[in-house]
């Protein structure tokens, strides 16, 4: 069983790349989302400006340590990271 995410008046964007992790989300967002909303822009991403472009619209940007969370930073969005407890910070 899976755990709701939708809390109420938040809606979901995805910016993950490639088949396994798309697959991942496709035809289950009922399954995650019952109430609210998942766009899965990553058919849109091409280059960083596509990025940037999808970037400018949520209110948070929540990711793995990757260029898209360095990115996002950078275009002075509020950030949140995922990170593992094992980090190298060197």
């Amino acid at each position: 069983m899976a755990i709701a995410l939708d809390p109420p008046g938040i809606n979901f964007v995805s910016m993950q790349k490639g088949d396994s992790a798309e697959a991942k989300l496709r035809g289950r967002e009922s399954e995650f989302w019952q109430n609210g909303y998942l766009l899965n822009a990553a058919a849109q991403l091409n280059d960083f400006g596509d990025t940037a472009g999808i970037i400018e619209h949520p209110d948070l940007v929540i990711s793995v340590d990757t260029s898209t969370a360095h990115s996002v930073a950078a275009l002075g969005k509020p950030t949140g990271i995922l990170n593992r407890h094992d980090t190298c910070w060197a």
